[in-house]
């Protein structure tokens, strides 16, 4: 079966495809990334291991957040290299986190209205 691309999204150097198979495709490199890639594998399209199923992504300039379903429970996940892996962010752990987004050089999680309060700015989470 192939891929089916779901949801893209582009950092300074890399772009990031969602599949249908909630796995990530990239082309390009990220921040922890050789840039000369003397073979240029990692301008290739390739998939990102990613351990769990990826619901949303989000790029910033050179680093991807990802919203992640592992083990039954869904967490943050930060990427800075295309070769992965991807790691959880700790201090999400304990959040019911329904979004993400990122900018040029800063990220952010939303956590559910049942986590707080109905204010969203009590529900907005500087990831980086």
């Amino acid at each position: 079966m192939p891929h089916t691309i779901t949801d893209i999204a582009a950092g300074e150097t890399f772009s990031l495809f969602l599949t249908s198979r909630h796995t990530i495709l990239s082309a390009g490199i990220m921040e922890n990334d050789d840039e000369s890639d003397p073979d240029e594998t990692l301008r290739q399209v390739h998939e990102i291991p990613v351990e769990g199923e990826v619901l949303q992504i989000a790029a910033g300039a050179r680093f991807a957040l990802l919203l992640v379903r592992n083990r039954g429970e869904t967490e943050v996940q930060m990427l800075r290299s295309v070769r992965g892996p991807a790691t959880t962010v700790a201090s999400l752990a304990q959040r019911h986190i329904t979004d993400i987004c990122a900018g040029a050089s800063h990220c952010v999680a939303v956590s559910g209205s049942e986590e707080h309060t109905s204010e969203l700015q009590s529900r907005l989470h500087l990831v980086c």
